[in-house]
């Protein structure tokens, strides 16, 4: 009788389940990609969604589809959108998680987009989280900047829109944060600081730093994933967390790279990650036996934060302010885009800035600047902050003032038009590389070089008056 209850039970609660799987709504999560870990593919490239849901081995995802995005302007207006359904190809359930095989339609133009998952009775937005680009430049920039200002006032949040707006004219192809984003961790400073980023044109790549954990879960509500990988052509950018613990390198995430870190000559990888391995204000746990797995597997530059200040270390863990021609891996800290700047080195200037990588035919070529004007860079200097400034004094006209040491090559510059512009347009320097309509504005994206030390007046021009290159 016992034995007879036991399996009308056991049967009674695997048929519950079983219809409560079938029936119950599937709520899932976009792990990736999203902001902070963003997917960069070329039509009819494939490309991974992650997904974790609420039910195991079953994902809930019916459709996916990618919509264009643009830039947040100040009123919150968009430009027109499209829509494209992703093809899917692969499913692979491990637990709660899925790996689904997206291939982006050929024929979807450049540009930022919006992905949108559905399943039943949900639906789920990662914004700006995957960037079509038909090809990689050759010769391409990237831009890093860490320890940002605090949000939880309107200055802070005035600071990072301008330093946004500075990064705009840069015009990188990714943007990486490495670290101490949202001090003190409350909702409304996440949500201040994504708001901002959404304003960036290039991709953003995301990692945390010790500040994060005052407000861990905000963090991983935002950016997902403390560790990643993002490749971007043939780069491939990881980032790591060192805040674990009170920063140190976690056992499983060293394992991680290591498993993630391609060999020696297979192709160019630069690593992100706050704290440096040397000596001052450094991670504790495993940091030698990163810094030898970085030089052994051919790492020629590692991003940091943390310092509030600038700093470059070899391999050896030896501060390195005498040139920037040293073999084996740099690990270079870049000073505070925000906070308070902190005084390490006797030899350095100190000032709010960040970092500008130039990379051409598979290697990085720089990463400091010239700070004196001498013509040589600095060894370890990063960019001074505030050094561009773009004016409007009339429609159709921007005055653009880099006051840097060095040229911005590839510039990108917003132009607003008058009130007679048509919907074709050139540009009386350089060219006229996108449209965007925001309410009753037609804004004109141009590209340019700027020289170094400059000023550089830009005005839209009917197509046929433009200068001829």
């Amino acid at each position: 009788m016992t034995q007879r209850w036991i399996r009308a039970l056991t049967a009674l609660l695997v048929g519950g389940g079983i219809v409560a799987w079938l029936l119950l709504p599937v709520r899932f999560a976009v792990e990736r990609p999203r902001l902070g870990i963003p997917a960069v593919v070329a039509p009819g490239e494939t490309f991974s969604i992650v997904v974790r849901g609420s039910v195991p081995f079953w994902s809930g995802v019916e459709k996916a589809e990618i919509v264009s995005s643009a830039p947040i302007d100040t009123q919150n207006a968009r430009a027109p959108r499209q829509r494209h359904v992703l093809v899917l190809t692969g499913l692979r359930l491990t637990g709660v998680h899925a790996d689904i095989k997206a291939v982006v339609p050929a024929g979807v133009p450049d540009g930022p987009y919006d992905l949108v998952v559905s399943g039943r009775q949900r639906i789920v937005v990662r914004p700006r989280s995957l960037f079509v680009q038909k090809s990689f430049p050759d010769r391409f920039s990237l831009a890093q900047m860490a320890d940002l200002p605090e949000l939880t006032t309107d200055d802070g949040v005035r600071r990072l829109n301008a330093i946004v707006d500075e990064i705009n004219v840069v015009n990188p192809e990714a943007v990486l944060l490495t670290g101490d984003l949202a001090y003190g961790g409350a909702w409304h400073s996440y949500d201040r600081l994504v708001r901002a980023l959404l304003r960036l044109r290039a991709p953003v790549i995301a990692a945390p730093g010790n500040h994060e954990y005052e407000g861990w879960a905000g963090y991983l509500s935002y950016f997902g994933s403390p560790y990643h990988a993002v490749d971007l052509g043939k780069l491939r950018i990881l980032s790591l967390n060192s805040g674990h613990g009170r920063d140190q390198l976690t056992q499983s995430q060293f394992r991680w790279l290591r498993d993630n870190l391609p060999p020696a000559g297979s192709g160019l990888t630069v690593i992100q990650i706050h704290h440096p391995p040397f000596p001052e204000r450094s991670f504790r746990v495993n940091d030698l036996a990163f810094a030898a797995l970085a030089s052994e597997r051919g790492v020629p530059l590692v991003l940091h934060g943390h310092w509030h200040a600038d700093g470059v270390f070899d391999g050896q863990g030896r501060r390195r302010e005498d040139t920037t021609a040293f073999p084996g891996t740099h690990f270079a800290v870049t000073t505070a885009a925000g906070r308070a700047l902190r005084r390490m080195s006797e030899t350095l200037t100190s000032y709010h800035g960040y970092r500008i990588v130039r990379i051409e035919a598979g290697q990085v070529v720089s990463y400091t600047y010239d700070v004196d004007g001498d013509g040589v860079r600095d060894a370890a200097a990063s960019v001074p902050l505030g050094m561009i400034h773009v004016e409007a004094p009339e429609p159709g006209t921007v005055r653009v003032k880099n006051k840097l040491n060095e040229a911005l090559p590839n510039a990108r510059v917003r132009i607003a038009a008058g009130a007679d512009a048509g919907p074709v347009m050139s540009a009386s320097r350089g060219t006229v590389a996108e449209v965007i309509e925001l309410g009753e504005t037609r804004f004109f994206e141009v590209v340019v070089d700027i020289p170094a030390r400059s000023e550089v007046v830009i005005s839209l021009l009917p197509a046929q008056l433009a200068e001829q290159p």
